[in-house]
């Protein structure tokens, strides 16, 4: 029983639409509360807002249902029942009320801000919907379950991905979030599901893990292992094919035009998960009617790279440190010495811990390996 890559996309597609047309729902209903009485207090309208959100997930949340009892006949070819389609937990109900409360607390309760974030949650609870029937479908016929990623994954739904068809009913929905993308699909061991690599997503744990001189098996040192993978290319991560990407047009046409080596470096880079999205390595301020500059990281996520090509001194890592500990966004640097001949791993990393800089930075390279290490 496998599960075409088609089918997966176009049953993440239809809940997708079922998820935005909830929020916007919810949105209206909000309005139409406000317009028929412009003049209630600030409880008032937070009841509004709660009672908006509860009735907006019930309807929506049995539409999403719906769709995942389709996708569990067609795609996974068992016969569903009508009584499989699970009704809205109490729970969330009590769960929506107290999240409107913490929300009210941060934010303007009339901003679109406001509006927006409980909307999100809405829409996470009509996913949610779905994830449970299937797991009410498949518990049924004696289903195991794998939480199958969507893109846009924290690393700790990555990591539960990772285990593939291993998971209870239970098991399967006692962890999501907000803006949390990730199917429950109902299998048994040995079931593929096209574009979901359980294994390929464990191996990539591994990596992280080695990389950083922790044991991926270690409960541990897990936490640490989830820290580090937030700074990877999500992506990769998952087992995605990841791609060096820009902020803008006019940073694609510097970088492939003027820092050609920057652009190979971080095609290398990307293959071993380190995140590479050039941004505009500077901003511009004015200083009376002086305008000056300060420097930022090469990429987003405050990752700087340095490609070290015929480098073999001390002085030269140190300075790169340096100008580094300069830039007012940076909190990570990467040392590409896959293709440097003139200085060998052990000794970049003796460089490195014999200087002084960049103290407040990770500092990591790319050896001769093709691998990620973490120096300090």
């Amino acid at each position: 029983m496998d599960i075409s890559k088609k089918d997966m996309e176009s049953y993440h597609r239809l809940l997708s639409r079922i998820q935005e047309r909830s929020k916007s729902t919810f949105s209206h209903l909000v309005e139409a509360g406000l317009k028929a009485n412009p003049n209630m207090d600030d409880g008032e309208f937070l009841k509004l807002v709660g009672n908006s959100m509860i009735s907006t997930t019930l309807s929506f949340g049995d539409a999403a249902g719906t769709v995942a009892l389709d996708f569990f006949d067609d795609a996974i070819g068992i016969p569903s029942k009508n009584t499989d389609l699970v009704k809205l937990p109490y729970f969330v109900n009590d769960k929506i009320r107290e999240r409107v409360t913490q929300y009210a607390q941060n934010n303007e309760i009339k901003s679109g801000d406001f509006k927006e974030i409980c909307g999100n949650l809405v829409a996470s609870e009509v996913l949610q919907q779905a994830n449970r029937t299937i797991s009410k479908a498949g518990a049924r016929n004696g289903m195991k379950f794998a939480r199958v990623p969507q893109g846009g994954e924290c690393p700790f739904c990555a990591w539960l991905a990772s285990f593939g068809f291993h998971y209870t009913e239970k098991g399967a929905n006692s962890h999501y979030h907000d803006h949390c993308r990730c199917k429950v699909v109902a299998g048994k061991p040995g079931t593929k599901v096209g574009g979901y690599q359980p294994e390929l997503i464990r191996s990539r744990f591994k990596e992280v893990a080695d990389s950083i001189g922790l044991d991926v098996n270690n409960a541990k040192d897990k936490k640490a292992i989830l820290e580090e993978c937030a700074r990877r290319d999500s992506d990769w991560l998952n087992g995605r094919e990841p791609r060096v990407s820009f902020t803008s047009k006019a940073v694609r046409d510097d970088i492939l035009t003027n820092h050609k080596d920057e652009y190979e470096s971080a095609q290398r880079m990307i293959k071993v998960g380190m995140p590479c999205c050039f941004q505009q390595d500077f901003r511009t301020y004015r200083d009376g009617k002086e305008e000056k500059r300060v420097g930022k990281a090469d990429f987003t996520k405050g990752l700087e790279l340095k490609v070290l090509k015929n480098t073999s001194s001390f002085n030269t890592i140190d300075g790169y440190l340096k100008n580094t500990s300069r830039k007012e966004d940076c909190t990570w640097v990467v040392f590409d010495n896959s293709i440097n001949p003139d200085m060998t791993d052990v000794q970049l990393e003796e460089n490195i811990l014999k200087s002084k800089r960049f103290k407040a930075g990770r500092i990591y390279y790319l050896g001769h390996d093709m691998k990620i290490h973490f120096v300090r």
